[in-house]
């Protein structure tokens, strides 16, 4: 049963007494429904009994007369009537009201968490877009350096593995030539050939560097870029652990 078909129940049961006192009657209850709020509607009508239970306490108290006293009365804990099983007891107002603004106020202070961590959310997406041509720019002037120093070095690397190769073949071509020219002009021939066995020599000099290079500094060299990456992109995540 809810309270649309209590208060009708109430109502029909009620035909026989004035109807002034009917509507009197009816609104009274009406109005400790809308106090107790939509939550307790059930709670109230197991307290308050069938609608029959009601309807002979407000008869009984409007004829106040002998039969009053004979079936019943107004205890502490309610109206004891015998005629009927068990007594009826109206709630106490005070703390059905309490009860609901307890749980209203813990059902705002749930609500107002969500909104403060909705609001923060919000908050961060705001300063993150305001702010993004500054991360932005910080993160690809870092990236630069990554890239510039990772090319750097293989520039360098090979710049010396080509300039090693260009002396030995150059070197080789100046010494074939300064050969030739020793029957004909033997001072001519014999500096081709000296300057050509210098560049060979510088040839491979640079050659055993860049092997070197290879085998040696460019590995270092590349996991100090990674670490230092690794540092940069991974702060606060164990990066750092000593």
């Amino acid at each position: 049963m809810n309270r649309i078909e209590f208060m009708k129940q109430l109502e029909r049961l009620l035909w026989d007494i004035p109807e002034q006192e009917c509507r009197d009657a009816i609104d009274f209850y009406n109005a400790y429904f809308d106090d107790a709020g939509p939550e307790n509607e059930a709670q109230v009508i197991s307290e308050l009994g069938s609608p029959g239970k009601v309807a002979a306490i407000i008869k009984a108290d409007l004829k106040g007369n002998s039969q009053t006293e004979t079936y019943g009365e107004y205890t502490e804990t309610g109206y004891q009537d015998h005629r009927f099983t068990g007594g009826t007891q109206v709630p106490d107002r005070t703390n059905v009201i309490r009860e609901r603004e307890d749980s209203s106020r813990r059902s705002r202070g749930y609500q107002g968490r969500q909104t403060r961590s909705g609001g923060n959310l919000a908050l961060v997406i705001i300063i993150l877009v305001f702010t993004s041509p500054v991360w932005l720019g910080l993160a690809g002037g870092i990236l630069g350096i990554v890239f510039g120093l990772v090319f750097g070095i293989l520039g360098v690397v090979l710049g010396i593995g080509a300039g090693s190769l260009g002396l030995l073949a150059g070197g080789g071509a100046v010494i074939v030539t300064g050969i030739i020219k020793i029957a004909s002009n033997p001072a001519v021939g014999l500096a081709s050939s000296g300057a050509g066995f210098l560049m060979v020599a510088i040839g491979i000099m640079l050659l055993v560097a860049f092997l070197w290079v290879v085998a040696k500094l460019l590995p270092m060299a590349l996991r100090a870029v990674v670490g230092l990456c690794q540092r940069i992109f991974h702060r606060g995540r164990g990066g750092d652990k000593r």
